[in-house]
């Protein structure tokens, strides 16, 4: 499995976790995402019912839940 923002590979197999853990985003609204975010750093959007992760330039939408 690969996930590739704007053509760039940045999640693929060798980042795949193998056992089940889990793993804690902040969330909120658009408006509240951290100010100055690293690469890959993930976010739950209330506002938009995403996950999202920022790709070094922008927020990429990852999956939808409900």
């Amino acid at each position: 499995m690969a996930i590739q923002v704007s053509g760039t590979t940045v999640i693929d197999n060798s980042r795949v976790l193998s056992n089940a853990v889990q793993v804690a985003a902040p969330i909120g609204a658009t408006g509240s995402r951290p100010g100055s975010p690293e690469t890959y750093t993930l976010y739950i959007n209330t506002t938009t019912s995403k996950l999202e992760m920022y790709s070094g330039s922008a927020w990429v939408n990852l999956a939808s839940y409900s």
